[in-house]
């Protein structure tokens, strides 16, 4: 039963929220002081039948509606900035390596290095066209709720071969030497760039990545290299998130 002690958390996202729940389920993490729901849509509904209709996350066909129910498990059937006290977006579908890969690995390059000026402007360019990063940031706007977003982590280690043609290392292969410092100043950017609208972005904790920007292997997910999956992360990648999350709430 939820607390009157308690804030309302919705934890938002994709099929990442599956480690999530297990992390919770497996007593990985406790989210004390917050009675939680999740919300959200799997596989390619995300994209196809979740949008953004005057300020209110909704499906918007009947299979997204279906597993929106599912998920929630408590009949909400869509989303808005006043449901909550906090809303958490967990993943996504925000990658923001996809930016910080190609950018990073400029910076390596004679000729090629950018500009802060113009690096900041890229990145705004980069949420702009990413829907979720949108809707976080008009629920931001709106100042009805506490937003975070803890983006998608970056791919695995070990997982594949990024250096195969038109893989992450054959087209950016000056990334894997990124710093710490170099990957962290990138990360500004981005929570510079949120915290205009009130949204506070989560960072990927350091001690999970390996070799500039990847997640070491150790927090793959369960069958992670027979399917292939650079992507979902391990119970214990989402505990140390929420970790994230809770020092970023309070």
């Amino acid at each position: 039963m939820p607390s009157p002690e308690n804030r309302t958390l919705c934890i938002f996202g994709d099929s990442h929220l599956g480690s999530v729940r297990r992390a919770l389920d497996a007593g990985l993490i406790d989210l004390d002081g917050f009675d939680v729901e999740f919300w959200g849509v799997t596989g390619p509904l995300f994209r196809t039948q979740l949008h953004m209709l005057d300020g209110v996350l909704t499906p918007t066909g009947p299979d997204a509606a279906a597993m929106v129910e599912q998920v929630n498990g408590n009949g909400r059937a869509t989303l808005s900035a006043d449901d909550f006290d906090v809303i958490l977006f967990y993943a996504a579908r925000l990658r923001i390596w996809h930016f910080q890969f190609e950018y990073l690995h400029r910076q390596h390059r004679v000729g090629q290095r950018i500009s802060q000026a113009v690096l900041r402007a890229a990145a705004q360019g980069f949420l702009l066209d990413r829907r979720m990063a949108r809707a976080a940031r008009e629920f931001g706007r709106q100042g009805k709720a506490q937003i975070l977003f803890a983006p998608t982590p970056y791919p695995t280690r070990g997982i594949g071969d990024y250096y195969a043609h038109k893989q992450l290392l054959a087209r950016f292969p000056d990334a894997i030497a990124t710093t710490e410092t170099a990957r962290a100043d990138m990360w500004q950017i981005f929570v510079d760039a949120f915290a205009q609208d009130g949204v506070t972005l989560l960072h990927q904790p350091g001690h999970t990545v390996v070799d500039g920007l990847f997640t070491d292997t150790a927090y793959a997910t369960e069958g992670a290299a027979e399917n292939v999956d650079i992507s979902h992360k391990s119970p214990e990648f989402a505990a140390l998130m929420l970790q994230e999350f809770m020092a970023a709430v309070k």
